[in-house]
């Protein structure tokens, strides 16, 4: 018989991260499967002693290539992916050991932690091996086929983010590197040109950014003139309404396109905060109210994409704070005050 799930994972060089995660599975794991791409320290020692399963697979700047080879090594009946610089809550274990005995269910996300600044965001990581789904993209990898349905659950993950200044600077120039080959390979690829816009950004080369976000924008537009629209792809808008808000200072330019991103994506908050900033910025305070209160009623409802990551604060104190600001300028200090205190109860050291 077939053991019940498989935890999936790719690694290279995990030798500070891999001993929290695999125990963090190991009483929940029917199997392991690791496929190393090229580690150079003690990752592979390390996984062996967690009884993984371990397969070699030379580097080729694919994420997707070397994610489809663990799901072609696994047995189980249902596979779990996941990242060595994740961690399975513990309370968490007992959910999904529960779930997969759900005879009616093909596929599940997960809560994934990314930042104690943001909420957590639900995305597609326990599913049927039957399915046979895969991964496509070199970087930022997606499952495809869509599975028929896909369950929430209260299976939590949490991400460890690295503090090496060294790791992060690695990390970097390797996804540069991709996201530059995964644009040639696809030139209408939103997600990616605003992604190489924000690493340029990084770097403070504008006009390099400035170009990126534009295409993104373009390429968007042309894309989603009629069809379904794909939430990664806000960040077409984020980037670009950052840049002129932040940069070029153009408030009235980046909130022409918060608008047209509202449009779009009227489920992220994010827009509609700073669509709110944009307008103090302008004094037009009675209008900035209106979307202000919009983003704290999407918090206060439940009503926003949990698909996407979103600052805590801009569902907590920010929208009640910007309205507080708002009404003082407005010289209703009655309400300035109401709207301060509720911000303050929320968040005392702002």
């Amino acid at each position: 018989m077939n053991p019940g799930i498989s935890f999936c994972m790719i690694v290279k060089n995990e030798e500070d991260f891999l001993p929290g995660c695999l125990a963090s599975v190991r009483d929940v794991a029917d199997e392991i499967v690791i496929v190393d791409t090229g580690s150079g320290d003690r990752t592979i020692e390390i996984a062996k002693k967690f009884g993984a399963r371990i397969y070699k697979f030379p580097w080729d700047n694919n994420f997707s290539h070397a994610r489809n080879k663990s799901l072609r090594y696994a047995i189980g009946e249902w596979i779990f992916i996941l990242d060595a610089d994740e961690r399975l809550s513990k309370e968490s274990r007992p959910i999904v050991k529960k779930i997969i005995d759900n005879p009616s269910k093909q596929a599940y996300s997960v809560k994934l932690y990314l930042d104690d600044n943001f909420l957590p965001i639900d995305v597609l990581r326990i599913f049927r091996r039957s399915l046979k789904l895969h991964y496509t993209g070199l970087i930022h990898e997606v499952l495809e086929p869509s599975p028929p349905s896909i369950e929430d659950s209260e299976v939590s993950l949490l991400h460890i983010n690295p503090h090496n200044k060294k790791i992060k600077r690695k990390k970097y120039n390797r996804n540069m590197l991709i996201l530059k080959k995964q644009l040639k390979d696809d030139p209408d690829d939103v997600y990616c040109m605003a992604e190489l816009g924000r690493y340029y950004l990084k770097k403070k080369r504008f006009k390099d950014a400035l170009k990126h976000y534009n295409q993104a924008l373009c390429s968007f537009r042309a894309q989603n003139s009629s069809s379904e629209k794909n939430p990664a792809d806000v960040v077409s808008y984020k980037y670009l309404i950052e840049y002129y808000g932040e940069v070029e200072k153009d408030f009235e330019k980046a909130h022409d396109l918060c608008l047209e991103g509202i449009n779009s994506f009227p489920l992220y908050p994010w827009l509609f905060w700073y669509a709110g900033i944009l307008l103090i910025r302008m004094k037009s305070y009675e209008n900035a109210i209106h979307y202000f209160l919009t983003c704290h009623l999407m918090g206060k409802n439940g009503k926003f994409d949990r698909t996407l990551p979103v600052d805590k604060d801009i569902l907590g104190y920010k929208p009640l704070h910007g309205m507080g600001v708002c009404y003082f300028h407005l010289k209703n200090y009655q309400k300035a005050r109401k709207y301060f205190q509720e911000a303050l109860s929320l968040n005392p050291y702002h």
